[in-house]
């Protein structure tokens, strides 16, 4: 999406995205039409949803029609396939960042398939380069660089004694289709995702020595359903959709 004219990140991250000057917060985004709130993993540096579920990509850049209310900027719309297969596939990948795997398989042949595909980060990731880069990046200006401690400020790099960071997270996306007959279809569409973060700073100081703790946790569920049938004056379709987004911060000063 970054690609076309008007699309850009501020950041140069994969999840947030601003249209045609807009902040990425006024941007709409859905999954089989549930509203996506969390920008991606790692605060946005990795994407949602595994590209091996997503059929289609609908992008309006402003104008768009008034069932997307909600947001300002413009509307990014991934879709699912809707085409009922045949035979089994299933497929993995492995990189710097996270493990992928998904799985598609006929339930009622020609009638009913299930996808799964499920996404979680590497046991160790702040151990390889990809990772490091995402932390400067990140967390550059912030208090994982400098400690204000009453007036005294101290820099990570000064009489740091000890740095323990943890990093994971685990996605699960599913799309299950039922066509009872050639005008009818019906289908469910859901998402699990989960982010974890905690950060562990100790400083020794010839006068201070402390500790700080910082730990988010991010959760965004979604789960929808729709209904579509061709009737003899047109299309009818109804769909439902419910999303929650719980983000926790416990920060500790010691």
């Amino acid at each position: 999406a970054q690609l076309l004219p008007g699309i850009n990140s501020p950041d140069e991250s994969a999840g947030k995205l601003s249209i045609r000057g807009g902040a990425p917060d006024q941007t709409h985004v859905l999954w089989d039409g549930i509203n996506v709130y969390a920008s991606g993993h790692y605060f946005g540096m990795i994407s949602f949803f595994s590209p091996n579920l997503v059929d289609e990509m609908r992008i309006w850049r402003g104008q768009a029609e008034a069932s997307y209310g909600g947001r300002l900027s413009g509307v990014v719309e991934m879709n699912t396939s809707r085409k009922i297969i045949d035979r089994p596939e299933v497929g993995a990948t492995i990189n710097l960042t996270h493990v992928d795997a998904y799985v598609k398989f006929p339930i009622i042949k020609g009638k009913s398939d299930l996808h799964v595909s499920a996404r979680t980060s590497l046991t160790s990731p702040f151990d390889n380069p990809t990772y490091q880069s995402f932390q400067r990046q990140v967390f550059q200006n912030t208090s994982l660089n400098t400690l204000s401690f009453g007036s005294v400020d101290i820099s990570v790099n000064d009489s740091l004694e000890s740095t323990n960071q943890a990093f994971n997270f685990t996605e699960l996306n599913a799309r299950w289709q039922w066509n009872p007959d050639r005008q009818t279809s019906v289908t469910i569409s859901g998402f699990l995702q989960s982010d974890v973060f905690a950060n562990e700073v100790t400083f020794e100081q010839i006068e201070i020595d402390l500790a700080t703790s910082e730990a988010i946790s991010t959760r965004n569920n979604g789960l929808s359903a729709s209904l579509k049938r061709q009737l003899p004056g047109g299309k009818y379709r109804y769909k439902i959709n419910h999303t929650t987004l719980c983000v926790s911060f416990a920060p500790y000063l010691r």
